[in-house]
């Protein structure tokens, strides 16, 4: 009897991590092809905007303050992000760069990568 309830236990890990695996690796197969564009700030009137992208399953919504032609700041408004949620980090290197040409967040590269691309989103109107 326990060794069937050691191997029930066993199958659901693998099933459960496995799943969280593919999910991971669909993730980052899915934004591999996404480029985000440098986003020249001195022709961003100041305001707010908001930008948004969705690829399944990881979808971002974020709103940016810009005053003077700088970044003041980034909301996250909404982060559906499976394993990504420290990819969340990567607003703090736009904002101190002042620029989208940030390394992604190793460990969240698709997460911050859709960050980035609702950031840009956000600057260009999309």
């Amino acid at each position: 009897m326990l060794k069937k309830i050691v191997i029930g236990i066993v199958v659901l890990l693998v099933i459960f991590g496995g799943g969280r695996l593919a999910i991971h690796v669909m993730s980052k197969n899915l934004v591999k092809d996404v480029v985000v564009s440098s986003v020249d700030l001195a022709s961003i009137s100041d305001g707010e905007y908001i930008g948004a992208i969705s690829m399944e399953p990881v979808n971002a919504e974020v709103k940016v303050i810009v005053e003077n032609s700088i970044i003041k700041d980034i909301i996250i408004l909404k982060h559906e992000h499976g394993l990504g949620e420290k990819g969340e980090r990567v607003i703090e290197n736009v904002i101190e760069s002042q620029s989208l040409e940030v390394d992604t967040i190793s460990g969240a590269t698709a997460s911050s990568t859709i960050i980035l691309k609702a950031i840009e989103n956000a600057l260009l109107g999309k």
